[in-house]
């Protein structure tokens, strides 16, 4: 497999409050598949926020050091920021402001949540922000979305795509094995394969008009 280095632009999460022209809004990454209608769910609901809390890479078994449960080893639990419901509400609009202020003061943060890496995630700024509005404490808000937080890595590569996904696990550096994936939301963090599976695709159809 051919290694490359993919820029990674995703800083507007602070500003999507301001940004939408709706009440209700579901935010997702632009390498976020859906393949399902379980998000329609979101609007059945009464929770002015509903985000993720747990995600599950498809190969776990052969990567069960990719399972993040939390921010860092000894601090608090993780929320993922891939994809999130929220209502426009006085609570959301203060949370989006807090976020804005964790993102503005990032090494503060960072060293207060013993956080290792140094780059910005808005994952862990959105657990921050849980966490300060619970009053630095577990409570059930906000809820889960409906349906699982399924990802592959930037490792794992995308094959095509014929109405189901066709990719190839990483095992290990020099070992991979295939997996079809349909009916499913997939978090592809492999932006480089994803789009080569798209314009192949859209390549096929062309020639078949």
């Amino acid at each position: 497999m051919t290694k490359h280095t993919a820029l990674w632009h995703n800083f507007s999460r602070p500003n999507c409050y301001d940004l939408t022209p709706y009440d209700e809004t579901i935010v997702m990454d632009t390498d976020y598949i859906v393949g399902n209608n379980h998000l329609l769910k979101c609007f059945q609901s009464n929770a002015d926020f509903l985000i993720n809390k747990d995600a599950e890479y498809i190969n776990y078994q052969h990567r069960e050091d990719l399972i993040d449960k939390n921010v860092s080893d000894s601090s608090i639990p993780m929320y993922w920021a891939t994809v999130f419901f929220f209502r426009k509400t006085k609570k959301m609009k203060t949370f989006f402001e807090l976020i804005k202020h964790i993102k503005n003061n990032w090494s503060f943060y960072r060293f207060t949540y013993q956080i290792i890496g140094q780059n910005y995630r808005n994952d862990h700024s959105f657990s921050i922000a849980i966490h300060m509005l619970n009053d630095f404490e577990e409570t059930n808000w906000p809820m889960n979305l409906p349906g699982k937080l399924y990802y592959i890595t930037d490792r794992d590569d995308v094959i095509h795509f014929d109405g189901s996904w066709k990719l190839m696990l990483s095992i290990d550096t020099k070992k991979y094995y295939p997996c079809k994936v349909n009916g499913m939301d997939l978090h592809i963090m492999n932006k480089l394969a994803l789009n080569r599976a798209i314009m192949y695709d859209r390549w096929i159809k062309e020639e078949q008009v």
